[in-house]
């Protein structure tokens, strides 16, 4: 099976889903919850912590896009402690969004392979 290039995976908005490619590199966590939240389109009041994030996650059930895919080039964040956070985070999003009938999902594509 081959990788798929990061460009195989343009952003996009429909009543059906929602894709987001992530940063190019890995981010300090500060700037990588800033992305999110503009990538996500999250509201103004978005506190730029771990609970802000999950708080917001969670607000995504009430969105018309009931599949939302994070594309993620590279390992989003820096600090591997913080990795776990995230993945903690989205989990339990992932489990919360799903009792409402919508998927998310995050994917780590290479972006320096090509298809074939």
């Amino acid at each position: 099976m081959a990788i798929k290039k990061i460009t195989d995976f343009p952003e996009f908005s429909s009543r059906s889903g929602l894709t987001v490619i992530m940063g190019l590199e890995p981010l300090s966590k500060r700037d990588f919850l800033a992305l999110l939240a503009r990538k996500l389109r999250f509201p103004s009041y978005f506190g730029g912590n771990w609970d802000a994030l999950a708080d917001c996650l969670g607000e995504l059930a009430g969105r018309k896009e009931k599949r939302i895919r994070l594309i993620f080039p590279t390992k989003p964040l820096k600090s591997p402690k913080e990795m776990k956070t995230f993945e903690a985070v989205m989990a339990a999003a992932q489990e919360e969004l799903a009792r409402f009938g919508v998927i998310l999902e995050a994917e780590m594509i290479d972006p320096t392979t090509s298809k074939e």
